[in-house]
């Protein structure tokens, strides 16, 4: 997997790929409703966030590469604190 970021190509092979979370909102009538964004943790520990803006449908976007994740649901669907990416050396 090739994440951009900072301009820099940053290769991730899968099998460096410690957890998958993808986390979406509660179905409503919120501006935010249908929101999701995917936590992305490497086993070195770099933090990498997935917006549904950049892919759509996240978990048809991880079920096509074979890879297994967790879902959680949240009302309020911003990203928390502990979710946040680690930067990219520049």
């Amino acid at each position: 997997m090739v994440i951009r970021q900072n301009e820099i190509n940053l290769h991730i092979p899968f099998d460096n790929i410690k957890t998958i979370t993808i986390v979406l909102s509660w179905e409503g009538d919120a501006s935010w409703s249908g929101y999701q964004y995917t936590v992305l943790v490497t086993h070195t520990g770099q933090r990498f966030l997935i917006s549904c803006l950049i892919v759509r449908n996240l978990r048809e976007f991880f079920n096509d590469l074979g890879l297994t994740f967790a879902v959680e649901r949240s009302l309020f669907p911003f990203v928390r604190r502990d979710h946040m990416p680690s930067m990219a050396a520049t």
